[in-house]
């Protein structure tokens, strides 16, 4: 188990950054497409020294025709992360970058730059330590905030290794986040979102004013349970088959609005319980019941019944086959009575005297 990988925890960062210098690439020969680097740097605000530029590696595998240009800014996304040296490196995504504009666009009347604070974290890790310490308010009023220190894990594509490093997260003690001080447990993982302002020389760590944060395990219990929702699968009542709506639960059709069942899978057995007399409703009583209309009841005024001339094969008389004296077999012309058809009383003797009539000419 001592080759087990450990998952990241790492530092997103997104946000404008200016393109100080070209600091090569790691293309080899015939080949448009390896690792660019640069050198940019994070405005923040040092405590004596008011805007600073802190300069930061730049790195991203693209081709020569997506490479960023000198003196430009570029709105991207990647990972920040610490060097062994102690100087920071972001990874940034080529196909996630925007030119926003040459770099002197974003220097103010005042020589100011247009970009402090404007690099915002997501940083995911573990907390290692938590503490209030005094802060300035919106207005220059007092305020306790809470600092949260965070140890990020990550993977150095430059050096090939993984490296960890710390940043500090301030939660402000103001009016929106000043109540959720007791979420920040030491142990627990969170993901905290905010801008970067400052970097402490001392720790090396950047500094983050908190803006957004969830804690997405507690040190307590181990990991937040997951709030049940219910399963569409093998519902009997859904509208459609595996019919789902992605993100939300499904909610259950009411029975009353089941479709019927208009096709049947081979094999299936019907539903016997269902064809019992007891499981229907209305129960049939006397008073609910009506026997079926004779053809008469069903005629409505003006309708004209159809006769049904047929003589039915049973009352049919003349289908015998007649053999002359040759032997030969002829079909004997069927004639059809033209009179009312006698009832069985009468009919059953006639028929028996002309069959043995016709028996003693053979």
């Amino acid at each position: 188990m001592a080759n087990q990988r450990r998952p990241t925890r790492p530092m997103y960062a997104v946000g404008p950054l200016d393109i100080i210098d070209l600091m090569g690439n790691d293309l080899t020969p015939g080949r448009n497409f390896g690792l660019f680097h640069y050198l940019t740097s994070i405005v923040v605000t040092h405590p004596t020294e008011g805007e600073t530029n802190c300069v930061v590696d730049l790195s991203g595998y693209g081709s020569r025709a997506n490479s960023l240009t000198k003196d430009n800014v570029y709105l991207t996304c990647g990972r920040l992360l610490k060097n062994p040296n102690g100087s920071y490196h972001f990874f940034y995504e080529p196909h996630l970058s925007l030119a926003v504009g040459r770099s002197e666009a974003f220097i103010d009347e005042r020589r100011h730059s247009r970009l402090l604070g404007k690099v915002i974290a997501f940083g995911f890790g573990s907390i290692i330590s938590t503490q209030q310490k005094a802060g300035v308010g919106p207005n220059g009023g007092h305020q306790e905030d809470l600092e949260v220190v965070m140890r990020h894990h990550d993977w150095n594509s430059v050096t090939r290794a993984l490296v960890d490093f710390e940043t500090v997260y301030i939660v402000p003690g103001n009016k929106v986040l000043g109540n959720t001080f007791g979420f920040f447990v030491v142990g627990s993982e969170a993901l905290i979102i905010g801008n970067i302002t400052q970097f402490d020389e001392g720790r090396g760590a950047w500094m983050v004013m908190t803006s957004m944060f969830s804690i997405t395990s507690n040190a307590q219990n181990g990991a937040v349970a997951a709030i049940g929702t219910p399963s569409s699968t093998g519902s009997t009542n859904q509208l459609r088959h595996n019919l789902r709506r992605i993100g939300s639960a499904t909610t259950p059709t009411p029975p009353g609005r089941a479709p019927a069942q208009v096709f049947s899978t081979p094999g299936e057995e019907p539903n016997r319980e269902n064809a019992l007399p007891s499981n229907i409703f209305p129960t049939p009583t006397p008073s609910t019941s009506r026997l079926s209309p004779t053809p008469a009841e069903e005629r409505e005024a003006g309708e004209i019944d159809e006769e049904n001339n047929e003589v039915p094969e049973d009352k049919d008389d003349y289908h015998f086959v007649n053999t002359d004296k040759k032997g030969k077999r002829a079909a004997r012309p069927v004639t059809r009575p033209t009179g009312p058809t006698p009832n069985n009383s009468q009919a059953g003797p006639s028929s028996l005297s002309e069959a043995q009539k016709k028996f003693k000419k053979l």
